[in-house]
């Protein structure tokens, strides 16, 4: 007869088999269920089966194992449903507290923390376990580095061709990236000593014959400074004075311009706005001094000049307001009508629309007195009319006694 004898798990259901001397002793069925070995039901062989006293005794065994079975099941559906649930309008989601919560495990701004789980008896309480879902990247626009240095140029230098004993006028624009104000330093010679300039203008007088080099750079409030900016103009010998006949100049030729006013309103405003004078020549109207010719003139009429009394003069009015930043008068240049025609000193006068003066300024004419250049800064705004005025003239030395504008340029 086969020593062994068979019986089934409760648990699982398998046969397995054991001896006499093991029953009522604790086993282990390869499910990993602990049972005790049940006592053999009669002499049989391995094969034959338990009878209904055997099954009895094993009854509580197969219910025990249903039960955890139910047990086990129901905690699995239980867990399921808990887990895929949606969130309550008070709420949040997991994916929720994972989007708002930073890393680390605090609370959302202007709510109270989570409340932590208690501790069971015997057991260390914990920190609560927070799962964080990291942010996507989002770009950033890069900050503009603080302490950097200014930058300068050179936005103007007049006259463009400098002659000895004449002035060189010279600006400069600078920007600083921190806002800072600006200071100027330049110097003519390269290993001179720095001079300095607030507003930024430079005026170099006396000018010699040959090269002359500007070197110019900005420094901010924190002493940072630009990069060196140079300039190099030639000095020509200065032009021969003109001969003087009877009082009245002898010109061979038309004196050249020497200016860069933009000319940006007249532009703007040529078919809108009108250009009338104390008094006209037949023949030479005002619409001469806008045509963009330096060789056609307005001529005022016969005695309207400073050297005869009178205070002639010509006035640009605009439709409307316009801001005024500068104002060139170019000389008489009619190469017919070249000599004793000259204004020597004038005055320009900036009005509103209701005539009240804004800005008045007087200059002398340079370039053999022929050209004047009045600048505002900053540009004079609100300015409906710009009158310029002869205060001082060659009006008495022809016998049309008389003056003549080229042209007017307003920016």
């Amino acid at each position: 007869m086969d020593p062994f004898f068979r019986f089934l798990c409760p648990s699982c259901g398998k046969r397995l088999k054991a001896t006499p001397r093991d029953v009522g002793k604790k086993a282990e069925c390869p499910c990993g269920c602990t049972l005790l070995v049940p006592a053999p039901s009669g002499a049989s062989t391995g094969e034959e089966a338990l009878d209904r006293p055997a099954l009895r005794e094993l009854w509580p065994w197969f219910a025990g194992g249903a039960a955890a079975l139910v047990f086990t099941a129901g905690l699995i559906v239980l867990l399921v449903v808990l887990h895929n649930r949606p969130a309550s309008p008070d709420q949040p989601s997991d994916s929720e507290v994972a989007a708002t919560l930073p890393s680390g495990g605090d609370a959302p701004r202007g709510g109270k923390p989570p409340d932590r789980p208690a501790a069971r008896e015997g057991e260390e309480p914990t920190e609560p376990e927070t799962r964080v879902t990291p942010h996507p990247s989002v770009p950033e626009s890069e900050p503009t580095p603080l302490n950097q240095p200014p930058t300068v140029e050179i936005s103007r230098a007049e006259p463009l061709d400098p002659r000895v004993g004449e002035t060189l006028r010279v600006e400069l624009r600078g920007t600083d990236p921190d806002g800072d104000d600006l200071r100027y330093r330049y110097r003519t010679d390269p290993e001179g000593e720095w001079l300095t300039t607030s507003d930024g203008r430079i005026y170099l007088s006396e000018l010699k014959m040959g090269a002359l080099t500007l070197e110019v750079r900005a420094e901010d409030a924190k002493g940072l400074s630009s990069a060196v900016v140079q300039r190099t103009w030639t000095v020509k010998a200065p032009e021969p004075p003109p001969s003087m006949r009877g009082g009245v100049v002898e010109l061979t030729k038309v004196p050249p311009v020497r200016t860069d006013n933009r000319n940006t309103l007249v532009t703007k405003y040529r078919k809108q706005f009108t250009l009338t004078a104390s008094s006209t020549w037949g023949g030479w109207p005002t619409d001469n001094a806008l045509d963009g010719n330096i060789e056609s003139s307005w001529f005022s009429a016969q005695d309207d000049s400073a050297a005869m009394g009178r205070k002639p003069w010509i006035q640009a009015t605009f439709p409307e307001d316009v801001p005024v930043a500068r104002v060139t008068i170019l000389g008489n240049r009619d190469p017919q009508w070249l000599k004793g025609y000259t204004i020597l000193s004038g005055s320009i006068t900036l009005y509103d629309k209701s005539g009240k003066v804004l800005k008045t300024e007087t200059n002398e004419g340079i370039g053999n007195f022929r050209d004047f250049d009045f600048r505002f800064d900053p540009p004079v705004k609100g300015v409906r009319a710009v009158r310029f005025t002869s205060l001082k003239d060659q009006g008495n030395q022809t016998v049309h006694r008389d003056i003549g504008i080229a042209e007017v340029q307003i920016e």
